[in-house]
């Protein structure tokens, strides 16, 4: 099974690879398709460009390549979710000042889906689906504390940051799936 990968000093990278492990790598420029397995990387996605020969790869190749889509999607994800949680900072803020249990959720909630993103980056099929499932978990934790402080009449709740958490829900929920 032949894999290419994006290689960030020196074009991209070719490895062609077995279930076990990989056998060898070669450098080549531009676009790689391998003429075995119709296999190819273009900026780093993976793309399975001959439909016989997807029929031919095995399992253990799609895994990688949904493993590599997950990994990509992962770190466009994570930076969103940093800045989503610097946004709700003065918010936080402001709801601890009429009740510090429910700012303090709403910041653990926060840190929660950061934490268990990177995690479950790092992580492999069953805890990675875990890290995201929690996640997905702690942003509508979060969307539900912000709207309980807009309900007490604590802060006036924002579309775009209720938006935002939306988003990171459902990348997280499609990343565990």
């Amino acid at each position: 099974v032949a894999v290419a990968v994006l290689a960030p000093t020196a074009g991209r990278v070719c490895c062609v690879g077995r279930s076990l492990g990989w056998s060898h790598c070669r450098v080549v420029l531009g676009g790689v398709k391998d003429d075995a397995c119709g296999i190819a990387a273009f900026g780093g996605c993976f793309a399975i460009l001959d439909s016989a020969c997807a029929r031919r790869v095995s399992g253990f190749a799609f895994r990688e390549v949904r493993e590599a889509k997950e990994i990509l999607m992962t770190l466009t994800i994570y930076p969103f979710i940093l800045e989503t949680i610097r946004l709700f900072v003065p918010i936080i803020r402001a709801i601890e000042e009429h009740d510090r249990s429910l700012g303090d959720q709403l910041r653990r909630a926060l840190a929660s889906i950061a934490l268990n993103t990177g995690e479950g980056a790092g992580n492999r099929r069953g805890n990675r689906r875990s890290r995201f499932e929690t996640a997905c978990g702690s942003a509508k934790e979060s969307r539900c504390a912000y709207q309980t402080a807009d309900a007490l009449g604590y802060v006036v709740l924002d579309a775009v940051l209720c938006d935002r958490l939306d988003r990171i829900a459902a990348t997280t929920w499609k990343l565990s799936r």
